[in-house]
């Protein structure tokens, strides 16, 4: 039963990332952290096959919640940081000799041969250094952390 259930686990792990806190576990997801009273550091990662814009929503969405869980209603981005990783994946095919690979057949006794693949794929992620406010700041580059979280569902 432990075996089907890890086998679903890593079936559905493997899929794109959705909105979840990153752990020892995993690769994607988002992790946050406070620097000082009212300044927090919010990331967000995904997969090979996470799209880089739902990465920044996520980003957003956390730091709305960190933000309202702190007792602040606004945040502005104060820098903002992509911190996307490149992997590369290699794929190896086989390939069945054809009857005139002479030379090729007495190399290679088990009559194949190894084609390797490599391409090279982008793991989005982001870095947001908020600063959160009680009352609306001055500056129109503000964003209202529970009008947010109203309106944009995961």
């Amino acid at each position: 039963m432990k075996q089907i259930f890890f086998g679903i686990f890593l079936l559905l792990s493997s899929c794109a990332t959705n909105y979840y806190a990153k752990t020892w576990y995993t690769d994607g997801g988002y992790s946050d952290y406070r620097l000082s009273e009212n300044k927090f550091v919010v990331t967000s990662r995904g997969n090979t096959i996470t799209d880089p814009e739902d990465v920044m929503k996520y980003a957003l969405y956390r730091a709305s919640e960190v933000c309202v869980e702190n007792g602040y209603k606004y945040f502005s981005i104060l820098s903002e940081k992509d911190i996307s990783k490149e992997e590369l994946h290699f794929q190896e095919r086989s390939k069945e000799l054809l009857p005139w690979d002479h030379y090729e057949e007495k190399v290679f006794k088990n009559k194949k041969t190894r084609d390797i693949s490599v391409d090279s794929r982008q793991k989005p992620g982001i870095y947001l250094l908020i600063q959160c406010y009680t009352e609306r700041p001055t500056s129109d580059d503000e964003i209202n952390a529970v009008s947010f979280l109203q309106y944009n569902s995961l």
